[in-house]
Protein backbone atom coordinates (compact mmCIF):
# COMPACT_ATOMS: atom_id res chain seq x y z
CA UNK A 1 0.00 0.00 0.00
CA UNK A 2 1.57 3.30 -1.00
CA UNK A 3 1.79 6.75 1.64
CA UNK A 4 -1.11 8.34 -1.38
CA UNK A 5 -3.39 5.08 -0.76
CA UNK A 6 -3.23 5.41 3.03
CA UNK A 7 -4.12 8.96 3.07
CA UNK A 8 -6.92 8.32 0.93
CA UNK A 9 -7.99 5.08 3.16
CA UNK A 10 -7.41 7.16 5.78
CA UNK A 11 -9.52 10.32 4.86
CA UNK A 12 -12.60 7.63 4.86
CA UNK A 13 -12.05 6.26 8.16
CA UNK A 14 -11.71 9.40 9.12
CA UNK A 15 -15.36 10.14 8.08
CA UNK A 16 -17.32 6.97 9.18
CA UNK A 17 -15.29 5.53 12.18
CA UNK A 18 -16.77 8.02 14.42
CA UNK A 19 -19.95 7.43 13.37
CA UNK A 20 -19.82 3.64 14.14
CA UNK A 21 -17.61 3.95 16.91
CA UNK A 22 -14.24 2.52 15.99
CA UNK A 23 -10.78 3.66 16.92
CA UNK A 24 -8.20 3.79 13.66
CA UNK A 25 -4.54 3.65 14.00
CA UNK A 26 -1.73 4.91 11.13
CA UNK A 27 1.53 3.50 11.01
CA UNK A 28 3.49 4.93 8.04
CA UNK A 29 7.46 5.27 8.09
CA UNK A 30 7.42 9.46 8.00
CA UNK A 31 6.54 9.41 11.82
CA UNK A 32 8.05 8.06 14.97
CA UNK A 33 7.69 4.25 15.84
CA UNK A 34 7.65 5.36 19.08
CA UNK A 35 4.97 7.81 19.39
CA UNK A 36 3.22 5.26 17.04
CA UNK A 37 3.62 2.33 19.43
CA UNK A 38 2.12 4.38 22.02
CA UNK A 39 -1.06 5.06 20.38
CA UNK A 40 -1.41 1.56 19.48
CA UNK A 41 -0.52 -0.49 22.24
CA UNK A 42 -1.06 0.23 26.09
CA UNK A 43 1.21 -1.91 28.15
CA UNK A 44 -0.31 -2.38 31.65
CA UNK A 45 2.25 -3.38 34.32
CA UNK A 46 2.34 -6.19 36.50
CA UNK A 47 0.83 -6.64 39.49
CA UNK A 48 2.44 -9.18 42.48
CA UNK A 49 -0.34 -10.63 44.42
CA UNK A 50 0.43 -12.10 48.15
CA UNK A 51 -1.13 -14.99 49.31
CA UNK A 52 0.00 -15.80 53.03
CA UNK A 53 3.89 -16.49 52.68
CA UNK A 54 4.04 -16.52 48.72
CA UNK A 55 3.59 -14.30 46.37
CA UNK A 56 2.64 -14.08 42.58
CA UNK A 57 3.41 -11.42 39.59
CA UNK A 58 0.84 -11.36 36.55
CA UNK A 59 2.90 -10.45 33.66
CA UNK A 60 2.58 -7.71 31.79
CA UNK A 61 -0.76 -7.28 29.51
CA UNK A 62 -0.91 -5.41 26.31
CA UNK A 63 -3.98 -3.99 25.22
CA UNK A 64 -5.19 -2.75 21.53
CA UNK A 65 -5.58 0.85 21.35
CA UNK A 66 -7.67 0.64 18.05
CA UNK A 67 -10.02 -1.57 16.41
CA UNK A 68 -8.79 -0.56 12.72
CA UNK A 69 -5.08 -0.29 11.78
CA UNK A 70 -3.70 1.42 8.18
CA UNK A 71 -0.30 0.89 7.63
CA UNK A 72 2.50 0.40 4.99
CA UNK A 73 4.21 -3.30 4.74
CA UNK A 74 7.33 -1.83 5.96
CA UNK A 75 6.26 -0.17 8.95
CA UNK A 76 3.99 -2.95 9.93
CA UNK A 77 6.89 -5.00 9.79
CA UNK A 78 8.58 -2.96 12.22
CA UNK A 79 5.57 -3.08 14.91
CA UNK A 80 5.49 -6.76 14.78
CA UNK A 81 9.54 -7.18 15.56
CA UNK A 82 10.21 -4.07 17.87
CA UNK A 83 6.72 -2.80 19.34
CA UNK A 84 6.11 -4.80 22.98
CA UNK A 85 3.00 -6.20 22.62
CA UNK A 86 2.55 -6.00 19.42
CA UNK A 87 0.92 -8.73 17.47
CA UNK A 88 -1.34 -10.28 14.61
CA UNK A 89 -2.78 -13.14 16.79
CA UNK A 90 -6.09 -11.85 16.98
CA UNK A 91 -6.53 -10.15 13.61
CA UNK A 92 -9.59 -11.08 11.89
CA UNK A 93 -9.59 -9.44 8.40
CA UNK A 94 -6.02 -8.37 6.17
CA UNK A 95 -6.98 -6.40 3.55
CA UNK A 96 -4.14 -5.75 1.09
CA UNK A 97 -4.19 -3.33 -1.91
CA UNK A 98 -2.55 -5.39 -4.69
CA UNK A 99 -0.26 -3.33 -7.38
CA UNK A 100 1.20 -5.33 -10.16
CA UNK A 101 2.31 -8.96 -9.57
CA UNK A 102 4.16 -8.79 -6.38
CA UNK A 103 2.88 -11.50 -4.11
CA UNK A 104 1.33 -11.80 -0.45
CA UNK A 105 2.53 -14.95 1.03
CA UNK A 106 2.27 -15.78 4.44
CA UNK A 107 2.07 -17.82 7.45
CA UNK A 108 -1.77 -18.72 7.63
CA UNK A 109 -3.65 -17.40 11.22
CA UNK A 110 -6.61 -19.11 12.41
CA UNK A 111 -10.16 -17.21 11.96
CA UNK A 112 -7.90 -14.58 9.00
CA UNK A 113 -10.06 -13.56 6.55
CA UNK A 114 -7.44 -12.18 3.42
CA UNK A 115 -8.98 -9.87 1.17
CA UNK A 116 -7.06 -8.47 -1.84
CA UNK A 117 -8.22 -5.27 -3.39
CA UNK A 118 -7.35 -4.39 -6.92
CA UNK A 119 -8.41 -2.53 -10.32
CA UNK A 120 -5.45 -4.73 -12.13
CA UNK A 121 -6.13 -8.17 -10.67
CA UNK A 122 -5.07 -10.99 -12.72
CA UNK A 123 -6.92 -14.35 -13.33
CA UNK A 124 -3.99 -16.33 -14.36
CA UNK A 125 -3.93 -18.95 -11.80
CA UNK A 126 -0.24 -19.33 -11.16
CA UNK A 127 0.14 -15.75 -10.34
CA UNK A 128 -3.15 -15.86 -8.32
CA UNK A 129 -1.26 -18.71 -6.49
CA UNK A 130 1.54 -16.30 -5.24
CA UNK A 131 -0.91 -14.43 -3.09
CA UNK A 132 -1.67 -17.52 -0.99
CA UNK A 133 -5.36 -17.73 -0.76
CA UNK A 134 -7.18 -20.48 0.01
CA UNK A 135 -10.23 -21.38 -1.27
CA UNK A 136 -10.47 -17.57 -3.34
CA UNK A 137 -13.68 -15.83 -4.28
CA UNK A 138 -13.24 -13.15 -7.34
CA UNK A 139 -15.75 -10.66 -6.94
CA UNK A 140 -16.35 -7.75 -9.34
CA UNK A 141 -18.96 -5.68 -8.83
CA UNK A 142 -21.20 -4.65 -11.53
CA UNK A 143 -18.67 -6.47 -13.89
CA UNK A 144 -21.52 -8.90 -15.30
CA UNK A 145 -18.76 -11.61 -15.08
CA UNK A 146 -16.10 -9.09 -17.41
CA UNK A 147 -13.28 -8.08 -16.20
CA UNK A 148 -14.56 -3.94 -17.19
CA UNK A 149 -17.95 -3.21 -18.14
CA UNK A 150 -18.31 0.21 -19.66
CA UNK A 151 -21.50 2.40 -19.83
CA UNK A 152 -23.25 1.71 -23.16
CA UNK A 153 -24.13 5.01 -23.50
CA UNK A 154 -20.26 5.73 -23.75
CA UNK A 155 -18.52 6.45 -26.90
CA UNK A 156 -14.85 6.00 -27.22
CA UNK A 157 -12.49 7.54 -29.81
CA UNK A 158 -8.29 8.20 -30.51
CA UNK A 159 -6.21 10.72 -31.54
CA UNK A 160 -2.95 9.57 -33.23
CA UNK A 161 -0.19 12.25 -32.95
CA UNK A 162 3.16 12.99 -32.19
CA UNK A 163 4.03 12.77 -28.42
CA UNK A 164 5.29 16.58 -28.92
CA UNK A 165 1.69 17.85 -30.03
CA UNK A 166 -0.32 16.47 -27.80
CA UNK A 167 -0.89 19.32 -25.27
CA UNK A 168 -1.92 21.32 -28.55
CA UNK A 169 -4.32 18.36 -29.71
CA UNK A 170 -5.28 18.35 -26.10
CA UNK A 171 -6.53 22.07 -25.82
CA UNK A 172 -8.06 22.04 -29.08
CA UNK A 173 -10.32 19.17 -28.11
CA UNK A 174 -11.00 21.02 -24.39
CA UNK A 175 -11.76 23.98 -26.54
CA UNK A 176 -14.56 22.32 -28.74
CA UNK A 177 -15.25 20.73 -25.41
CA UNK A 178 -15.43 23.74 -23.43
CA UNK A 179 -19.32 23.66 -23.03
CA UNK A 180 -19.50 20.54 -21.28
CA UNK A 181 -17.46 19.39 -17.86
CA UNK A 182 -14.66 17.39 -19.08
CA UNK A 183 -11.94 14.70 -16.85
CA UNK A 184 -8.70 14.29 -18.01
CA UNK A 185 -6.87 11.35 -16.56
CA UNK A 186 -3.01 11.37 -16.14
CA UNK A 187 -0.70 8.70 -15.34
CA UNK A 188 0.76 10.35 -12.25
CA UNK A 189 0.37 12.92 -9.94
CA UNK A 190 3.49 14.37 -11.07
CA UNK A 191 2.29 14.47 -14.55
CA UNK A 192 -1.47 15.99 -13.81
CA UNK A 193 0.40 18.78 -12.08
CA UNK A 194 2.66 19.67 -15.08
CA UNK A 195 -0.39 19.26 -17.34
CA UNK A 196 -2.13 21.59 -15.09
CA UNK A 197 0.47 24.23 -14.54
CA UNK A 198 0.96 24.00 -18.94
CA UNK A 199 -3.08 24.64 -19.16
CA UNK A 200 -2.90 27.73 -17.08
CA UNK A 201 -0.12 28.89 -19.22
CA UNK A 202 -2.38 29.06 -22.22
CA UNK A 203 -4.17 32.28 -22.99
CA UNK A 204 -7.90 33.15 -24.01
CA UNK A 205 -9.01 29.80 -22.91
CA UNK A 206 -13.00 29.60 -23.23
CA UNK A 207 -12.53 26.84 -20.70
CA UNK A 208 -11.99 27.12 -16.39
CA UNK A 209 -8.93 24.56 -15.23
CA UNK A 210 -8.89 22.98 -11.98
CA UNK A 211 -6.06 20.18 -10.62
CA UNK A 212 -7.55 17.52 -8.73
CA UNK A 213 -4.55 14.99 -7.22
CA UNK A 214 -3.57 13.99 -3.44
CA UNK A 215 -1.35 17.27 -3.58
CA UNK A 216 -4.64 19.40 -2.91
CA UNK A 217 -6.26 16.78 -1.27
Amino acid sequence: MTLETIEQVTAVFDTIAPAVGLSVGLAVGQTSIVAEAAELVQIRKSMVHSFGKSEAATPDLAESQVDRLVATPGRLMDHIRNTKGFTLQHLQFLVSFFRGERGNRGTALPRLMKMVLSATLTRDPAKIAQLGLFCPIYVAPGAAGNRYQLPEQLKSYRMVCKPGEKPLYLVALLQQLCSQTTVVFTASVVATHQLYTLLKCYKGLSFKVLEYSSLQH
